[in-house]
C-alpha cells in the first residue's frame, strides 16, 4: 500500500475526482500525523525474535520513538527494571538474565550471556516523504482508519461540517485497534 491508494480511498470518501479539495502535499502531511497518532496508540506491534552482544539487545531500526513491551527469553518473561531505580535491577547473572532496562533503541540485561530473546515493541515508523512509497507492512490492516483521519483533516482544513464524522469515525477505529492490540499483548500471542 502507498501513500497514492490513500490518496485515492481519501477522494473517493471526498467525491472529489477533479482533486480540487486538498493537495498531495496535504495528504502526506496528513498522513503522516495519522501514521505517528496511530502507532502511538500502540496499535502498531512488532514481535521479533533478536540476539544479545551478551547483555544487550539493539533493536534494529531507523524509526523513531520506540517502546518496548515485553522481553522474553527462552526460560519466561523477564522483569522490567526502570533505569532511573537501581534497586529494580537483579544481580547480574552469568546464568540467565531476570529483567531488562531500556535506553537509546538498547535493551540492557541483567544477564551477560549471549541468547536469543523475544522483543515486543511499538514504534513510529519514519515520515514518508512521497506518496509512491510503500507505507509499512503493519499498516495495511489500518488502511481505512488513515484515510478517515486524512478525511477528517480534509475537511477540518476546509471547514466542512462532516469533518466530525470523519474524526470520529478514526477514533472508533482507533479504540477497537488499540484495545485489540492490548489483548494480544496481555495474552501473549502475535
Amino acid at each position: 500500500m502507498t501513500g497514492y491508494d490513500i490518496l485515492a480511498d481519501c477522494r473517493a470518501r471526498l467525491a472529489d475526482n477533479e482533486d480540487l479539495a486538498f493537495s498531495e502535499a496535504d495528504v502526506l502531511r496528513f498522513l503522516n500525523d495519522a501514521v505517528r497518532d496511530l502507532s502511538q496508540s500502540g496499535c502498531i506491534q512488532y514481535v521479533e525474535d533478536l540476539d544479545s552482544s551478551g547483555s544487550a539487545i539493539t533493536i534494529p531500526t531507523e524509526a523513531g520513538a520506540i517502546e518496548v513491551l515485553r522481553v522474553d527469553s527462552s526460560t519466561g518473561k523477564l522483569a522490567y527494571a526502570p533505569l532511573n531505580d537501581p534497586n529494580a535491577r537483579k544481580t547480574t547473572s552469568l546464568v540467565s538474565p531476570q529483567s531488562w532496562t531500556f535506553w537509546a533503541n538498547t535493551i540492557y540485561l541483567d544477564g551477560a550471556q549471549p541468547d536469543t530473546f523475544t522483543v515486543w515493541y511499538t514504534m513510529v515508523p519514519a515520515d514518508q516523504e512521497h506518496l509512491q512509497n510503500e507505507l509499512n507492512a503493519q499498516l495495511n490492516q489500518y488502511r481505512h482508519a488513515l484515510a478517515a483521519y486524512v478525511e477528517w483533516r480534509c475537511r477540518k482544513q476546509n471547514d466542512d461540517p462532516l469533518a466530525n464524522q470523519a474524526e470520529t469515525e478514526y477514533a472508533q477505529i482507533k479504540a477497537t485497534a488499540t484495545a485489540i492490540a492490548r489483548a494480544r499483548f496481555v495474552g501473549g500471542t502475535q
